[in-house]
């Protein structure tokens, strides 16, 4: 039995403790998919600038926290990256999943649920329902994670991440409500 997790507005957190969840959930999840160079030089001390401007733009964004830690994050807004072939003058997916991090020490104790729920429902009570969001294509941890919640992949792009091209794949609902009930 896990610790119960506790989900707070995202101003909960300090832009240091953000950018320390950040950078671990990068250097250990992202080894092998990108550069290890690029991850050996991520600083936290570097990245705290950002997202206190970051910080102050997003909405909604979360921190989950357990025992008054806080331990993974997400962030979200209107969609900013548009899937291939959602070309029309209204977007087929509205909101996008601008970032979504749990630190490594507590991965698989449904952090990352817990939060996209919280997402969910906060969509729900706004009346908007289709989100998106980008992955790393290899990235056999999160991807799962989004198809249990009824994601579906929904397009491809290659991007450059910290010099090296990877393929990153859009997964989408169309109504989230799916998410909430996979959840019950």
């Amino acid at each position: 039995m896990h610790d119960p997790i506790d989900i707070k507005p995202i101003e909960t957190a300090t832009p240091a403790q953000i950018a320390h969840i950040f950078v671990q959930s990068w250097k250990q999840g992202y080894r092998g998919l990108v550069s290890d160079t690029y991850l050996d030089n991520l600083e936290e001390e570097e990245l705290v600038h950002k997202w206190e401007s970051w910080l102050e733009i997003v909405q909604p964004g979360y921190v989950a926290f357990i025992d008054e830690r806080p331990v993974g994050f997400i962030s979200c807004g209107p969609i900013r990256t548009r899937p291939p072939g959602d070309k029309g003058i209204v977007p087929l997916y509205a909101w996008e999943i601008y970032a979504l991090y749990v630190h490594p020490d507590y991965w698989r104790r449904g952090i990352g649920k817990a939060l996209l729920k919280t997402v969910a429902e906060n969509l729900k009570e706004k009346r908007a329902r289709s989100l998106v969001l980008w992955v790393i294509k290899k990235n056999s941890r999160a991807l799962p994670l989004y198809e249990s919640l009824g994601g579906q992949r929904i397009g491809r792009v290659k991007k450059e991440v910290g010099g090296m091209m990877v393929e990153e794949s859009a997964i989408g609902w169309r109504d989230t409500n799916v998410i909430l009930e996979s959840l019950k």
